[in-house]
């Protein structure tokens, strides 16, 4: 008698969320706190699930306000919340213009209160103002002669801000953390 295998081997993301899990998982049930330790968070509010709002929250990321902004991906627009899970506004449209999108993954917040959003399938980043006016966007398509590009972009993408204006990429199909600046280079 023959048993066939079959071996299935789930997506990136479904992995990292599976393997996250376990971690908490295994954090939860095998560790004590020590005493004088940091106790676990508690939770203090939830939203979007009971008004069907958000289709798939994919990333969230706040401003000094104390608002949320989330990526729904699988709608192709942001949300912005306020601390209440109150939708203050929503933009975006699956299409290739400016301020819409294709499967938007990751969401950053800088400073003077701009959005920058990691649109996955258009491969860029786009820059919006607090209220979701679209304000430049920069980024293109990796081929393989253009794999040093300093705008070529892959499908992966997170995106961070610092202090100092930096916009930090990263460009996980490309194996490659990237730094952009809007300051003057001395």
């Amino acid at each position: 008698m023959s048993i066939n295998h079959y071996t299935f081997y789930p997506p990136r993301w479904q992995t990292l969320k599976i393997l996250a899990l376990l971690s908490i998982f295994a954090s939860t049930l095998f560790s004590m706190p020590a005493a004088g330790a940091e106790q676990p968070p508690v939770l203090v509010a939830a939203w979007g699930n009971e008004s069907e709002v958000l289709k798939y929250p994919q990333s969230i990321a706040t401003d000094a306000a104390g608002n949320a902004y989330v990526v729904d991906s699988n709608d192709n627009s942001i949300k912005k919340f306020d601390s209440n899970g109150h939708v203050l506004s929503q933009w975006g449209i699956s299409a290739t213009a400016g301020g819409q999108f294709n499967y938007p993954h990751d969401i950053a917040t800088d400073a003077d209160g701009n959005i920058y959003v990691a649109d996955t399938y258009h491969h860029r980043i786009q820059k919006f103002d607090n209220n979701g006016h679209f304000l430049g966007t920069w980024g293109i398509r990796i081929d393989a002669d253009e794999q040093f590009d300093s705008f070529a972009l892959g499908a992966d993408v997170g995106i961070a801000t610092d202090a100092s204006g930096n916009v930090y990429v990263a460009d996980g199909n490309n194996d490659r953390i990237k730094i952009y600046t809007y300051q003057p280079l001395s």
